[in-house]
């Protein structure tokens, strides 16, 4: 898979894949400094590509199923 059209999409599943927490990634990669970070990373988690983008990023050994919810 190619790199995410949204550039924050991304950044956000760069962060995941190298360890941050999904509020930290989302922090990090929406220069986000509020409360909902938890709830949005979630929602970014969703969003078609996001997590394929991730896995992609960890490689084939990554334990998808332990990771996501």
């Amino acid at each position: 898979m190619a790199s995410l059209k949204n550039v924050r999409h991304e950044k956000f599943a760069q962060c995941v894949a190298s360890g941050l927490s999904g509020a930290d990634a989302y922090r990090q990669a929406a220069e986000y400094s509020g409360k909902q970070a938890d709830g949005n990373a979630a929602n970014w988690m969703k969003r078609p590509g996001v997590r394929e983008r991730i896995e992609e990023q960890m490689g084939p050994g990554f334990p998808a199923k332990d990771f996501f919810p």
